[in-house]
């Protein structure tokens, strides 16, 4: 999956499913493990940075690594459905962060 095709898939789970609270897991070996909700994750591409926000500026009060990055540090994304639980794995070379839902 790309980084397109995971903005995509957000905005859907959004407008097409009315899911907007997702669980982010980020796991990064020389961190804790930070986990909370957001509500309306939205994420933009643009000169190949990777920009995110939510609704409720949750992403800027932890500090997640998914308010920017560069697009080139992905190894890649995964999405696994797990019956009605749907979870997308950005891979970095460091770590993952998990998005999915409740």
């Amino acid at each position: 999956m790309s980084i397109e095709e995971l903005v995509d898939t957000l905005q859907l789970l959004i407008w097409e499913f009315g899911i907007t609270t997702l669980l982010v897991s980020e796991h990064f070996p020389k961190m804790d493990l930070l986990e909370f909700t957001v509500n309306l994750l939205h994420m933009e591409i643009e000169d190949g940075i990777c920009f995110c926000w939510d609704s409720d500026n949750r992403l800027i009060d932890y500090c997640s690594m998914l308010l920017m990055f560069g697009e080139d540090q992905v190894t890649s994304i995964v999405k696994k459905i797990n019956g009605i639980k749907t979870e997308f794995y950005l891979n970095f070379k460091d770590g993952y962060v998990r998005i999915s839902t409740l």
